[in-house]
């Protein structure tokens, strides 16, 4: 049996409330269990489910125009009753001869009592059918039990360069959103959002600006989400807080060493590595403290510069040139 309907059934909840927040549980569950109605209180609200709005069809052939008004008939009991049957889902609170059956006259019921719910605690009390946490709407229908949730929110992917997320920067974003009225008319706002980037942050951080989206009758606005995505660099690509380079030699360089390989940062700082007279395979590493990405939960610190170097092998060799490579290394 749900929390929610046990905590405030009469004969267990004394308190001066206890009725009629009972009452508003089984209105919710009225509504909640039928597909018409709410069909109508997701896209209008309560205002649209009792025939507040008036005339015509709403959008899309939907609302009070083609749907008769509702109004709850104030029997929580027979609520229950039509939809769970004989089974009594009071019973373990009050033992068998309780629940339902014994309550049926209160609030004008049907007189001798039907049998019960067979157990909203298999529905997640109440939550498990979108429920009052989660379903959309007004707040003043079901009082206290869930007010005025918000719609999914509107992300938006927000491309930044290597650069921008390097120095963090400044971006202004127009967007326009949507208010809809109780009536099915509908106007649009624009407005300006001022988006302050983080040195450091990766891709995937979110941005949030609550209540900025679209807005619907008896919901909140729905908050508009910017998603970072990193733009492909140049010559640079970054794996966490650090930055990858790959650096080309000739097959000479490799065999003789002693050359010196130049690294660009990303701010355009040329950073040379000394090689030894060793000779250098390809794909040896090199590491660069200190010249990767800003670590933005530690202000100061960066991660480091990671570079990978290729040998670049010639296309062609001349005659002669294949007869020397021989005798050198035959």
């Amino acid at each position: 049996v749900s929390t929610q309907s046990t905590g405030f059934h009469p004969d267990k909840n004394k308190s001066a409330d206890a009725e009629e927040k009972f009452k508003e549980i089984a209105e919710a569950f009225e509504v909640l269990s039928d597909t018409d109605k709410r069909e109508i209180y997701d896209k209008y609200g309560e205002e649209g489910l009792k025939g507040g709005m008036g005339g015509g069809p709403g959008p899309e052939g939907h609302g009070p125009g083609n749907f008769s008004s509702y109004q709850f008939h104030g029997d929580p009991f027979a609520t229950f009753s039509s939809f769970f049957g004989n089974e009594d889902p009071f019973k373990d609170l009050f033992g068998e001869g309780g629940g339902l059956g014994s309550r049926m006259g209160g609030f004008g019921g049907m007189p001798g009592g039907m049998g019960g719910m067979g157990g909203m605690g298999g529905m997640g009390g109440m939550g498990g059918m979108g429920g009052m946490g989660s379903m959309p709407g007004s707040s003043s229908m079901f009082g206290g039990f869930g007010g005025s949730p918000k719609q999914a929110p509107i992300e938006k992917t927000l491309p930044l360069s290597l650069e921008e997320l390097y120095e963090g920067c400044t971006k202004k974003m127009k967007i326009t959103r949507t208010i809809h009225q109780p009536n099915g008319a509908a106007s649009q706002e624009e407005n300006i959002l001022t988006l302050n980037i983080k040195p450091g942050w990766k891709a995937g951080t979110k941005l949030t600006f609550p209540e900025e989206g679209d807005v619907y009758p008896g919901r909140k606005g729905q908050d508009v989400v910017f998603i970072v995505a990193e733009k492909p660099h140049s010559f640079l690509k970054r794996d966490g807080n650090d930055l990858l380079y790959t650096a080309h030699i000739t097959l000479v360089e490799a065999l003789c060493g002693n050359c010196e390989i130049v690294v660009p940062s990303i701010t355009q700082e040329k950073v040379p590595i000394a090689v030894g007279d060793k000779t250098i395979k390809p794909g040896a590493k090199r590491k660069i403290k200190g010249y990767g990405m800003p670590i933005s939960k530690q202000p100061g610190q960066y991660g480091d510069m990671l570079v990978t170097i290729e040998v670049d092998f010639p296309t062609h060799l001349s005659p002669a040139q294949k007869q020397e490579v021989r005798r050198i290394f035959g």
